[in-house]
């Protein structure tokens, strides 16, 4: 008698009823990894969270391991520059902040108080506006 149901070739193949099944690492398994270490969390505490063998979180996710801070935040930039170009003024904001603490270099003297300088919220205006002044 043949192995499987009423139809031919129904049912599981024989000899896979013990097999273990290799499954690749999710890409949502990749971002929690990318967010814990990015959190500053270390591996065996990020193994224990996420339930993987810390040899195993080692070799597959070297990466996100060791920058994962960049990963979260290049994510949630992307993110910020899509909600920005759809209109929302608080993304704009937002992200013009994220990128003018990066552009900007730090100045050791103080800053002249006899010029205004443009405020966040009128810079983001100006962008949403077509860069009209």
């Amino acid at each position: 008698m043949t192995s499987g149901g009423k139809r031919p070739g129904a049912g599981r193949p024989a000899g896979s009823k013990n097999k273990v099944v290799e499954t690749p690492r999710s890409p949502a398994l990749r971002k929690m990894v990318a967010l814990c270490a990015g959190s500053g969390m270390d591996t065996a505490s990020i193994s224990a969270a996420l339930n993987v063998p810390e040899d195993e979180l080692r070799a597959d996710f070297a990466v996100e391991l060791e920058f994962g801070g960049a990963i979260v935040q290049a994510e949630v930039l992307a993110r910020l520059a899509i909600a920005a170009r759809s209109g929302s003024a608080a993304a704009a904001k937002t992200l013009l902040a994220a990128l003018a603490d990066k552009s900007e270099p730090e100045r050791s003297e103080a800053p002249d108080r006899g010029k205004r300088r443009p405020d966040l919220a009128e810079r983001a205006l100006r962008i949403l506006d077509g860069g009209k002044k």
